[in-house]
């Protein structure tokens, strides 16, 4: 999600979706095991899916900000929006989330902003991670994409680690894939 606006609203529309469609799951389940009793366990049907407990975590896109020395520098508003991110998740989406994860679990990491790399990578056809000077890397974009690696990397262990996942991690030819 982005620090925006938009974004805790989202937080909200996708809990009361949830809701809504928990409740009307539930009811489905209860009517039809009323009118064929057993014919739900025949096909494995849970009446709790694991969607009602399936929060696992949120990213956020990093912003846009100067830097003076090669120090970020904050932008009040934007900070304040990346402050309620977290509470808005636990006020709204944190009933969904898997038993054992706490806040801090739940924020796998931010997303970098990609700049330009993000249409060199479409009119290549390659993956950020994969882009070399021979697709038109140049420069900064190098360590651009470096860092995204990174950081991409850091936020699927996090996922990985959230759904149980940690040790399954593919590795081939020294580097982590995912």
């Amino acid at each position: 999600m982005g620090a925006d606006l938009f974004s805790i609203f989202g937080i909200r529309n996708i809990a009361e979706w949830l809701t809504h469609w928990l409740n009307t799951y539930g009811t489905g389940f209860d009517l039809s095991n009323a009118e064929s009793p057993g014919a739900l366990a025949e096909f494995r049907i849970e009446k709790e899916p694991a969607i009602k407990h399936g929060f696992v975590g949120y990213t956020v896109q990093q912003y846009i900000t100067k830097s003076k020395g090669g120090i970020r520098r904050a932008t009040k508003a934007y900070e304040r929006l990346l402050e309620d991110i977290p509470r808005e998740i636990k006020e709204s989406l944190g009933g969904f989330a898997a038993a054992e994860l706490g806040l801090q679990a739940m924020h796998l990491g931010d997303v970098p902003h990609m700049y330009s790399l993000v249409p060199l990578a479409q009119s290549v056809n390659a993956p950020i991670r994969e882009l070399l000077a021979s697709d038109g890397l140049v420069g900064s974009q190098f360590k651009q994409r470096d860092n995204y690696t990174k950081n991409l990397s850091a936020i699927v262990q996090a996922l990985a680690a959230n759904i149980g996942m940690e040790n399954n991690l593919c590795r081939l030819n020294g580097r982590q894939h995912w």
